[in-house]
């Protein structure tokens, strides 16, 4: 399990979490950068290590199950960044896909006593695929509280990862400054430097 420190940093076990939401990352788990395609849902081994590093655990008798869906609503996650970056409302389809999934969801609340003191606790259950019901979930929340202006794509001309940007005056442009961000200033330094000759 990632700790809150590894949760926060761009890259884990070698795989992007540049979104700023856990299901922006899942959108960004497959994507083409330089001509080269990357999937870490590919399989199950793949998508045992984007788990963990996401911070979901997955036996691995459920891998498979867990992977199909988590495949069904990346799909989903991005034709949901696509219709709120457009301005749109989510489809009546969009909704009922993710509710099928929230569905799979039950909270429930339970008292105890914790140094003679009544604690109310959640008991959270989930009978279906856990990974994908829990990225819907996170999607769901983030579809009832967000900005839509601060949903963005990466202004790296060979990147297309997405991310919410959360800075305070909203002017993230790349989804890592350690590479596209980067990038961008090598080649700007460079056109500079060319012109001066």
């Amino acid at each position: 399990m990632p700790t809150d420190i590894e949760k926060q940093q761009d890259f884990r076990d070698g795989m992007p979490f540049l979104g700023g939401a856990p299901w922006l990352d899942l959108a960004n788990s497959s994507f083409s950068l330089d001509g080269n395609a990357f999937d870490f849902l590919a399989d199950d081994a793949n998508f045992a290590r984007w788990s963990e590093a996401a911070g979901f655990a997955v036996e691995s008798r459920k891998l498979d199950f867990e992977r199909e869906a988590a495949i069904r609503l990346r799909g989903l996650a991005r034709a949901v960044f696509a219709t709120l970056t457009a301005g749109d409302t989510l489809s009546a389809d969009q909704i009922g896909q993710l509710n099928e999934l929230l569905n799979n969801r039950t909270i429930r609340e339970r008292l105890r006593l914790a140094n003679g003191a009544a604690e109310l606790d959640f008991c959270d259950q989930i009978d279906g695929p856990e990974v994908a019901t829990r990225l819907a979930s996170d999607l769901a929340n983030f579809l009832d509280d967000h900005e839509p202006d601060r949903l963005k794509t990466c202004d790296g001309p060979t990147c297309a990862m997405v991310f919410y940007d959360r800075g305070k005056n909203n002017r993230r442009r790349w989804c890592t400054m350690s590479i596209c961000g980067n990038r961008d200033k090598v080649a700007n330094y460079r056109a500079r430097k060319s012109e001066a000759q």
